[in-house]
This record gives C-alpha cells, structure tokens and sequence, in this order.
C-alpha cells in the first residue's frame, strides 16, 4: 500500500482526451499518486495533479459513457498568503480515463455525496425543495482561524456546490458567538424533529463543531431541569455535516483524517461517508461560567448578571484543567491568533516559565476516574496537577498527537493526565513538562514516560481544590485563574470547590450528527 491507502501497483496508461484535445494518459499509484497527460498538440508539456488534489471522479452524463469530470484543487502559486485563502476548485473532462483512476476516485455507494448525481437526493428533500428551502446550507464561521472562512467559500465551496447543481444552497455567516446555535434552533433541529436531514457544510475550526453540538444538544444552564436535553424525539432524523477546516488547532479535522490531502476536507464531502460524531458530557456543581471570547483585550467574565452559567455542556473533542486549559485561555487574544498554532506554544512558556522566575503552578484537586466498563472511581495518587486532559481525538493540531491510541470517530474516551509526586513537588518543572509535551510532537511519545497516566475511561471527575489566595503575575491576574477549563476550546470559569465530572457518549443521548469523515484516505 501507497503512503494514501493506494495498492502499489504500475502505472496505468490510456489515450483519450482532455477537454477536447487528444491526449496520451498516466496514472501511477506508486510511489506518489498522481495523474499526468501530454496533448499531442503540445507534446513537450506535460500536466500532473496529484492524487492528493484531487476531490473526485464523476461521469459526465448517463449517455456519455467514457466522458468524466475530474473535480480538483489547486494552490495559487503566485500569491504568498495562507493556503486556505489560495486554494482554488478546478474541474477538467476527461474522455476516456485510465480505468485505476476512476476506481479510485468515484463516490462509492456509502458516500455522503447528496448533490445531483444521487438518485435519492430530489425524493429525500422533494418537500423543502418544493417549499423553496434548501437541504444545503454553508455555515461560515467567519472568526474561525486566520478568517478565512468567506474566501474558501468564494473559491473552493460555491463552485463545488454549482458545478453539482446546488445552485440553490444557503450561506449563513456566523455575527455572533451565538450564530450557530440560532442556526441550529430554527433550521437544522426542527429538521431533525421532523424526520428530515439537512446537509451542513460548516467552515470553522473546533469552536464552531462544539457550537454545532451544543446547539442540537443544548447546554445546560442554570435553573433548566437536568434530563431536559433527554427529551430530544426519538425519531430524530441525525443532520449530516462535513467539516472545512479554517481554525488554529483544526483537531477534529486531523483526528479524522481530512487533513491526508489538501482539498481542505472537499473529498470527505464527494467521497467520505457519514458516521455518527461521537459526543462525551461536562457536568458542573456549582454551575460554571462561560467566559467571552477576546474582543481587543484578554478573554473576561461578564457581569454576575449578564453571565451564562451552565450545569452541563457537550463536546466532540477535548476537556482540559490545568495547563492546556490555561494556555488555551491565554492565547485567546488577537495578538496571540495572529500567531496560529504557535500561539499555545508561546502561551505555554509563559504558564512554565512565569516572569521573575518560580515553578509553574501545580493545580491543587483530587483526580478520580472509572475505567470504561466499571462502575468503581479510583483516585489518581497525586495531590497537585500539572496536565489533566481527556478527548475523543488523536490530534491536537496536525503534529500533536496527544492520544495516538485514538481511531477517528470511535467514541472512546481517553485521559491523558501528569503532575508532581506528592514526595517530590519539584520532580514536575517546566523543563520536564516541556520535555515531555516535545514527545507529543513526535508521534505521542509521551504516553509510554512513566510519569505519565494514559488510558482508556468511561468518566472522570475532578474536584477542585483552588482558592484565590495565591498571588499570579499581573499580566494574568484574576479571581479563579487556576480554576478555568477548556471544553473544546471554549473557557468556562468554575467556583472554588466545584466538582465535574465528565462523561463518554452516555446511552440515553441521543445521537444528533453525522460527521463525513477522512477515513477512506488511509
């Protein structure tokens, strides 16, 4: 097998035609997938895509048997800016194709292809169609990342969706940091309720996945009945989404496999297939804060009466105390996004390494957990915590597997958590922190050091022993800055004493989404 699933076979060669002009045809699957062609009205040139350009493979039209769009990307050369912003959707007609490259890249039968060449799409949708509603919507998380998201769908999404007849698909721009959850409450969750299923193409990072979750699974708040979210139709119909990734970290899409190629997740849309996106539950006693995202300064708390104080959130990715969590929230500025991925980086030297010298804080609470499959806590020996973190992803970012054990979509929970020992407050220090987050970067490494706890679970809990009585550095000072943590990228500030438990995909949930992935490229 080839370094994209591919078998490694010789190249394949055909004569036919692109766009019109005779051409002699190459497929090679080894050691590099890739199409090449020379017209034999211009036999000096060749042309190459690379097998991991390409989105798909799809006839023409019924009655022209050997005539085929191929459907691909291609990155502006000329322009310097971030590839997301110069990724552009291309498409050729090929008569008469090499045989292996049609194989390997048509839309099998259990792809989540729902545009005009499936043949169930019109019945499916025939009454929202009729009713001059579309089954397609765009979500464009317009805060996402480097904020990209209009310019992918400018050159990458539209023609895409126009070229497979979707001319009639909706664009939602996010305004707000409650955009997704209005669009989920008055378009994608009635939908379900009444047995239909939307196509969500949502281009965001991680925030707007957990946006999407709570929106169809609603978090919680203070005063709402517990098992309210419980109550969700039995006959939901789950709405299907795939992910374009235009964030910092993009988790979910390297957990997933979106990121084996560089269609920004278009290939998942033609050729993947839709599975359940499986969710874990935070629950919060006292009820937790959910802080603001940064406008021009540091992220903050509302008001005590304008806060949002929830009980419970969803979410498809990570949860994090301690360090993660304090880097996340730190970098959560404008000055720090305009780094990208090395914002955590620099934001996690400044936790390590704190101005005017000392260790880094260890994170005083008791660390319980039950083994998936049991019903019996057993508490983490150790007193203080330097990282406590549990996901249902592989990746942090494209290099930062924090949980290679981790398959894309397969719902299993997994704690990753380290701290000082209770003999030896030092044996933690931001070097050997540094040491080991160093062999996350190389391939996940650190789960095997000894002083790391890594494992499969079916619920954590967390009771917090921070008070506000140690003094932090001005430039993060704050009521509860060793009690914030991180749910899929999102900061919620907890009360001093709160216990939180979290909670792998629970039974009585029920299962809202389907998230196309990039499984088939392996």
């Amino acid at each position: 097998m080839d370094w994209l699933g591919f078998p490694a076979v010789p190249s394949v060669s055909a004569s036919g035609s692109v766009q019109g002009r005779k051409a002699d045809l190459k497929y090679e699957r080894h050691p590099r997938p890739k199409l090449s062609w020379k017209l034999h009205d211009l036999p000096e040139q060749e042309h190459v895509i690379e097998s991991d350009a390409i989105i798909g493979i799809v006839p023409v039209n019924q009655h022209l048997q050997d005539d085929y769009s191929l459907l691909y990307v291609e990155l502006d050369a000329s322009q310097t800016s971030h590839p997301a912003e110069r990724t552009f959707f291309r498409t050729i007609i090929i008569n008469k194709p090499p045989p292996d490259l049609i194989t390997d890249f048509t839309p099998s039968g259990r792809s989540c292809w729902q545009l005009k060449h499936d043949n169930d799409f019109a019945g499916r949708f025939r009454d929202q169609i009729e009713a001059g509603q579309s089954p397609v919507h765009v979500v464009l998380s317009t805060k996402s990342g480097f904020g990209h998201a209009d310019k992918v769908y400018e050159n990458l999404i539209k023609p895409f969706l126009l070229h497979n007849g979707c001319a009639a698909h909706t664009v939602h721009r996010t305004t707000s940091t409650d955009s997704i959850g209005l669009f989920c409450k008055t378009l994608a969750k009635p939908a379900g309720e009444a047995g239909k299923s939307l196509m969500i193409i949502l281009v965001s990072g991680d925030g707007g996945v957990v946006d999407l979750v709570n929106g169809m699974l609603p978090a919680t708040t203070e005063g709402d009945a517990m098992h309210s979210v419980k109550a969700t139709n039995a006959k939901f119909e789950p709405q299907h989404f795939g992910l374009v990734p235009v964030g910092t970290g993009n988790a979910l899409a390297h957990s997933s496999k979106l990121s084996l190629d560089r269609t920004l997740g278009m290939s998942a849309l033609m050729r993947g297939y839709p599975e359940f996106l499986p969710v874990f539950t935070v629950r919060f006693s006292p009820p937790a804060t959910v802080v603001q995202p940064a406008g021009d300064g540091a992220p903050s708390l509302p008001s005590r009466e304008q806060a949002q104080r929830v009980t419970e959130v969803f979410g498809a990715v990570v949860f994090s105390w301690a360090l993660h969590a304090a880097l996340v929230a730190d970098s959560d500025t404008p000055a720090y996004r305009k780094l990208g991925a090395e914002r955590f980086k620099v934001a996690a030297g400044e936790n390590l390494f704190p101005p005017g010298g000392g260790r880094s804080h260890a994170y005083r609470g008791k660390l319980l957990l039950q083994r998936s499959g049991h019903h019996a806590w057993e508490e983490v020996s150790r007193n203080t915590h330097s990282y406590v973190l549990a996901t249902l992803c592989s990746k942090l970012e494209e290099n930062f597997t924090i949980s290679p054990a981790s398959q894309p979509l397969d719902g299993r929970l997994r704690v990753l958590h380290f701290g000082p020992r209770n003999d030896n407050p030092s044996s933690m220090v931001g070097d050997r922190i540094v040491g080991l987050m160093e062999k996350a970067y190389d391939g996940g490494k650190h789960v095997s050091d000894a002083d790391v706890g890594y494992e499969e679970i079916g619920s954590l809990r967390l009771e917090m022993n921070e008070d506000d009585d140690e003094t932090v550095d001005e430039s993060h000072a704050g009521p509860g800055r060793w009690r914030r943590v991180c749910v899929d990228g999102k900061i919620f500030a907890c009360e001093p004493g709160t216990i939180i438990e979290v909670t792998a995909q629970e039974k009585d949930r029920p299962k809202v989404l389907k998230m196309v992935s990039g499984s088939f490229l392996e």
